[in-house]
């Protein structure tokens, strides 16, 4: 007998939706921590690349050592090493469709030196 077609969308966005949306919420919740553009007081580590595709950015959470990676408004993911979620930006295996399909765009590997520390001042200009 094959399951109902209903149990399996609610098993689906068990596994897969509620992970996501609690990333989501929790990158946008960090991204909104940081305040200061030398990130030593008032909010966690934060850095931004620009591209002309849009504004990644990565937060650092200094309470759980967690990684939060957006673009733009969007939250993409949470990752344990800051590694990972640089892999996923160059892999292009962000889940982000606009990023994911883009050709000829690079971004520096190295976070902590080759992108810009702190909030952007405007997220739309590059």
């Amino acid at each position: 007998m094959a399951p109902e077609p209903d149990l399996l969308f609610m098993l689906g966005f068990a596994l897969v939706g509620i992970p996501v949306f609690d990333a989501t919420f929790q990158g946008r919740y960090m991204s909104k921590r940081v305040k200061t553009k030398e990130n030593k007081v008032g909010g966690d580590p934060m850095w931004y690349h620009k591209t002309k595709l849009g504004t990644f950015w990565i937060v650092e959470s200094e309470d759980t050592h967690q990684y939060f990676l957006g673009m733009d408004d969007d939250s993409i993911g949470c990752y344990k090493r800051l590694e990972d979620a640089v892999r996923d930006i160059k892999e292009q295996e962000t889940g982000n469709i606009k990023w994911d399909q883009s050709r000829n765009i690079e971004v520096p590997e190295d976070v902590e030196h080759e992108w810009v520390e702190g909030e952007p001042e405007n997220w739309n200009k590059f």
